[in-house]
């Protein structure tokens, strides 16, 4: 990590989910993983915290939603409607990778039908220290 940064991939969850067969629930959810010779130990905890945040998102989608949707499906059964697929997704973007230093923020929308997408910014370098596991959320300094 000479200057240039972290090599980043993009890794992702993605899944249909079906009641009655038809998809009920739809989800991408995109996380990075970072790479590093130099700070092999550093991007490796870097990256189970985003896949453990990830695997908890997607968690959310395979209960919580898919029960919402399937009960919406119901309602749209029982009352003649059309139904209209559930849809999950989360984005990653990668702000600064230089220098050591590390910053990124996810967005994450959820359609629950009918309405417009619901919409949130999530800005992990913002974060309380408690709620991450003791990391502050700071862009990640690795000492170089």
């Amino acid at each position: 990590m000479d200057g240039r940064g972290a090599a980043v991939n993009t890794l992702f969850f993605e899944r249909d989910l079906l009641y009655n067969g038809e998809v009920v629930l739809h989800y991408r959810i995109e996380y990075p993983e970072f790479r590093s010779d130099r700070f092999r130990s550093t991007v490796n905890a870097i990256n189970r915290y985003y896949e453990r945040s990830a695997r908890n998102y997607r968690r959310y989608a395979e209960t919580e939603l898919y029960d919402m949707a399937v009960a919406e499906y119901k309602s749209a059964k029982e009352n003649g409607y059309p139904v209209r697929a559930f849809e999950v997704m989360q984005v990653f973007e990668v702000t600064y990778n230089m220098a050591c230093i590390i910053s990124l923020y996810f967005d994450r929308y959820v359609y629950t039908g009918g309405g417009p997408w619901r919409y949130g910014t999530h800005f992990p370098d913002m974060e309380p220290a408690k709620r991450n596991g003791g990391h502050s959320g700071a862009p990640v300094q690795m000492q170089c």
